[in-house]
């Protein structure tokens, strides 16, 4: 009997660790498969503890886009721009924009002159885009004396500087300037001033440059044809004229 018990006992036992191992790879299962995305599994102690994980931020709102509070932000202030309205081919013209920020327009005055010099109203960030340019790309050439993108400041008026020199004659020829202002930290580009200028570009200096082009034709022309032409109209007329 003792015997019997003994073999009894000993299977017992083995059961048991059987049903302990089981019960410890359905826990470490149960652990690794239903572990929260939020969250790992990281050992302390004796137990598995969840340990949070930081969420990444939400970048879905585009950061670009400039807030009620930005544009609350922009200064009131003035641009004036002084450009020929008259010029001859070939020719190089200056021409000047200026921009201040706040009300009072001698800031921006001051460093204009005085004759032909076009005063608006703008609202001005931290830094302004000037753009001077020729729509058609054919008629004007221009070169640019400063950085396009300038910071504007209260007490002095930031200034642009342009040549400018006509192509080609032609009435009501026209040249763009676009202002644009950086709002708050986006550091995006809104259009404050959008103007067209006409220019009236005179045929003088295109007479001469064909003149001086073609000097050998034109010798030619009058040499050949037309100093004869004038010789044989005076002997005609001459020959018509009655005796008395």
């Amino acid at each position: 009997m003792n015997e019997s018990t003994a073999a009894v006992d000993s299977a017992a036992t083995a059961v048991d660790s059987i049903v302990t191992a089981v019960d410890s790879v359905a826990v470490a299962v149960d652990t690794t498969g239903h572990a929260s995305p939020d969250t790992v599994k990281k050992p302390y102690g004796n137990k598995p503890q969840g340990v949070p994980i930081k969420k990444p931020s939400d970048t879905s709102q585009n950061p670009t886009t400039p807030s009620e509070d930005d544009f609350k932000n922009l200064t009131r202030g003035n641009i004036a721009h002084n450009i020929p309205r008259q010029m001859e081919v070939d020719e190089w013209y200056d021409a000047k924009v200026s921009v201040s920020k706040g009300v009072d327009t001698m800031i921006v005055m001051s460093v204009m002159p005085k004759k032909g010099t076009i005063l608006s109203t703008v609202l001005v960030g931290k830094s302004v885009s000037i753009k001077l340019i020729d729509p058609t790309g054919e008629n004007f050439t221009i070169r640019d004396l400063n950085t396009e993108k300038q910071q504007v400041d209260d007490l002095t008026g930031t200034t642009w500087e342009y040549k400018i020199k006509p192509l080609q004659p032609g009435e009501k020829q026209q040249l763009k300037l676009i202002a644009k202002t950086t709002i708050g930290d986006s550091e995006r580009d809104f259009t404050i001033y959008d103007t067209t200028i006409d220019v009236e570009t005179t045929l003088t200096k295109s007479v001469w440059k064909f003149t001086s082009s073609n000097w050998a034709f034109i010798t030619f022309a009058i040499t050949v044809i037309l100093i004869p032409t004038i010789t044989m109209l005076r002997k005609r007329r001459r020959k018509n004229k009655p005796d008395y």
